[in-house]
């Protein structure tokens, strides 16, 4: 029996760790909502993806990685929480071909026509 009552705080420290884990991630992707306002502001052509940025973070996480994940996990977990908030950014960019507002006027025929 005191296994399962083990068992079980573990497992709810694990749910509470993983609520506040994904606080953070949308936390996090929040920011970088705000470095695409940011960067769309000063250039309306701005690169979102900047590969030397991402090496900063993933070689930052592994120096501050204490264990008992291997940095390469850590890598891995890190590039996927990237690749995320980069879709975001890059979701801020709408893009239309021809004039604003002309495609929505044609029937579905005579666009792919």
């Amino acid at each position: 029996m005191a296994d399962t009552f083990n068992l079980q705080a573990i497992r709810e420290r694990i749910d509470a760790l993983d609520t506040q884990i994904l606080a953070l991630l949308n936390e996090r992707a929040q920011c970088a909502e705000q470095v695409a306002h940011a960067k769309l502001a000063e250039d309306p052509n701005a690169t979102f993806y900047r590969p030397e940025r991402e090496a900063q973070i993933l070689a930052r996480m592994q120096s501050l990685n204490a264990g008992p994940l291997r940095d390469e996990q850590i890598t891995h977990l890190f590039r996927e929480v990237i690749a995320s908030c980069l879709a975001l950014e890059e979701s801020m960019r709408i893009a239309y071909l021809g004039q604003r507002g002309r495609l929505r006027k044609k029937r579905p025929s005579n666009i792919l026509a």
